[in-house]
């Protein structure tokens, strides 16, 4: 929801819920193999994963496509307070002291501008693929 979207980064900036997050994905790692998806996975979580997928998309074209979603669920939020939003989280995903949101060094990066969920989908599982 969006009330969710708005939170997840100002509670991801508090380093007791990130340090206890860390642990519990790391844990559920171990179990099995696993894909897991979050800004920090190859960077802090799972350094030594297989493969680290790092996926990019214009903040427009995520803005399109989170708005077109919201309205698809009902909500009638305006495209410029979805894209201020994704900005204003991407900035501090960016900026905060704890994981901060970059490509892990090893990261294949993946424009999806333009491409459909299946396309992405296929894409990343070409890469596991050759991994």
């Amino acid at each position: 929801t969006p009330e969710v979207e708005r939170g997840v980064s100002i509670v991801s900036a508090i380093s007791a819920v990130r340090e206890a997050l860390v642990r519990r994905q790391r844990e559920v790692a171990e179990s099995a193999r696993i894909v897991m998806v979050e800004r920090d996975i190859g960077t802090v979580v799972l350094t030594d994963a297989e493969l680290k997928v790092f996926l990019t998309a214009d903040v427009e074209e995520r803005a399109t496509r989170r708005h077109r979603e919201l309205r698809d669920l009902g909500d009638d939020i305006g495209y410029a307070e979805v894209l201020s939003s994704l900005n204003k989280r991407d900035e501090m995903d960016r900026d905060r002291a704890a994981s901060p949101l970059r490509p892990a060094a090893d990261a294949r990066m993946v424009n999806t501008d333009g491409l459909t969920v299946d396309e992405v989908a296929n894409c990343v599982i070409k890469l596991a693929e050759r991994a």
